[in-house]
Formats: structure tokens, sequence, C-alpha cells
């Protein structure tokens, strides 16, 4: 899904909320004045959602097998990166991290 169907879905879930708010009581601030008002914007919300969802997501394969997890799952649809900044040394952070990837490895089995 691309970004324009990431705001559709989360607009509909939004629009969705507040239609279902606004038939137990209506939400005069929004101007949603009456109970069918509400159900009226419940429908809109429900169809953004759907049409969000509808739309085609690109997939993504990878060139070259580098974990194994690419083995399993080859073709992707999402792609998250994250990263954080350091302050040290490397040679201290290298040691820290090796030490903590043994200690992780003892306690969970592998």
């Amino acid at each position: 899904m691309n970004l324009i169907g990431t705001i559709l879905v989360y607009a509909g879930l939004a629009a969705s909320f507040l239609g279902v708010v606004s038939l137990l009581k209506p939400l005069t601030f929004l101007g949603i004045v009456s109970r069918w008002y509400g159900l009226s914007v419940l429908g809109c919300g429900i169809a953004l959602f759907l049409i969000g969802e509808t739309l085609p997501v690109g997939e993504t394969q990878i060139r070259a097998q580098q974990t194994e997890l690419d083995e399993y799952v080859p073709v992707y649809q999402f792609e998250e990166f994250h990263s954080i900044l350091v302050h040290a040394p490397r040679e201290r952070f290298s040691k820290r991290f090796k030490k903590s990837a043994r200690m992780r490895s003892r306690f969970s089995g592998c």
C-alpha cells in the first residue's frame, strides 16, 4: 500500500470511530447534528477504509539471499529501516555488542 492508501485507511478508521460515537450521541461540535448524519459518517468511513485496503501494493523481490529469512520470504511488500546513533569508539562498541550477542544466545537457547 502506498502513502495514499495508508492515509485513506487511517482516515476511514477515524471517520468510522466518529460515526459510531455519533450514533450514541451526535457530535454537534463537528457538525454531526443527528444520528442519521452519524450513520452517514460511519458509512463514509467504511468506504474510505475499503478503498484504501483495496489499492494495489508494490512488491519487492530480493536480489541475493543474505539471511535465512530471505529463503522463506523472497518477496515482500513492506520495508522498515531502524537506526540509532551511538556515541562511542568503534572498538568499544564492537566489544560490547559481541558480549551482548553471546549473552543473548546463551539465554535464548540458540
